[in-house]
């Protein structure tokens, strides 16, 4: 199955919570392979700030490395989108932790209500 960009874009901004700027700067890169913040800044009209914080979130997701002389290579689309995939799911599974920890806690309180009509 063959995707569009249109169903690409939805599919990082609805499944991997992208911004629009986002999925355009993802999209750059994987075509530039190797490219400057300058790069970036010029081809999507974006601001230096915008572009630093585009740049910081994606080297922590593992879609980018930082290169030599300033500049970033974008890793192979496996490999990045491996890396996002098992953020997102350490993340989930964090999450999950937390609330089972929170009804496990309800679940001890609420018996001793329960148990003694209280």
């Amino acid at each position: 199955m063959s995707l569009d960009e249109k169903n690409i874009k939805e599919i990082f901004i609805n499944e991997l919570n992208f911004t629009p700027e986002e999925v355009d700067a993802y999209i750059f890169m994987l075509k530039a392979k190797e490219f400057s913040a300058f790069n970036l800044s010029e081809q999507l009209k974006l601001d230096d700030a915008k572009v630093s914080l585009i740049l910081d979130k994606f080297m922590k997701y593992g879609l980018i490395i930082r290169s030599i002389d300033n500049k970033y290579k974008c890793l192979h689309p496996r490999m990045g989108l491996t890396n996002v995939y098992k953020i997102w799911e350490q993340d989930l599974i964090a999450t999950m932790r937390r609330k089972r920890a929170k009804i496990e806690l309800l679940v001890r309180n609420l018996t001793s209500k329960f148990e003694n009509n209280e």
